[in-house]
């Protein structure tokens, strides 16, 4: 946070005086984007599984007083090597959803204790085949969820509606961009 020492103010100009300024520091910094490479199976996917377990973005959410506040913009997800159909479904929390099992390559047990801090549950559902349709790119923009985190960090857990394989272990990349807010 900038604070000035001297503002004015001349026929409403601000060019002398006291005071901070807070909002041109977010607009200084508008979004920030935060790609998680989890390590994955490289084999087939079952509907329904969880791919890269619980996937931590950290530092994504402006510590800027009063809290950490901040609006999801888009979610972003690549196979790199891999041609994926079917939807993936991408759970966002606002603290570790530590109740619950969310294993790679296992079905999700949600627990009800976890919801507290679900931002929200979104579905990606046009899979884009880049080259000779050896890699995907899913991509959900314009969300625009303001929230209030726990803290500098988002966690997300992703789900399978297809049978994807992917080709290693590090086939699969989340990125999540927020605004702060």
């Amino acid at each position: 946070m900038a604070n000035l020492t001297s503002v004015t103010v001349t026929a409403g100009v601000p060019t002398a005086g006291t005071g901070t300024v807070s909002t041109l520091d977010a607009l200084l910094n508008l979004t920030t984007a935060v790609a998680v490479t989890p390590t994955v199976t490289a084999s087939a996917y079952t509907a329904n599984n969880v791919i890269g377990g619980v996937i931590t973005f950290s530092s994504i959410i402006p510590a800027v007083a009063p809290g950490f506040n901040g609006i999801l913009q888009s979610i972003t997800a690549k196979f790199k090597a891999t041609a994926v159909t079917g939807n993936l479904t991408v759970a966002v929390f606002k603290a570790n959803p530590s109740n619950g099992t969310y294993t790679d390559k296992t079905a999700a047990t949600w627990n009800s204790a976890d919801m507290a801090n679900l931002l929200g549950i979104y579905t990606l559902t046009t899979p884009l085949a880049i080259g000779a349709a050896t890699m995907t790119i899913y991509n959900l923009d314009g969300i625009g969820k303001a929230f209030t985190g726990a803290s500098t960090s988002l966690y997300a857990v992703v789900t399978v509606g297809g049978t994807p394989s992917p080709a290693s272990t590090s086939d699969f990349t989340l990125e999540l961009a927020v605004m702060p807010g």
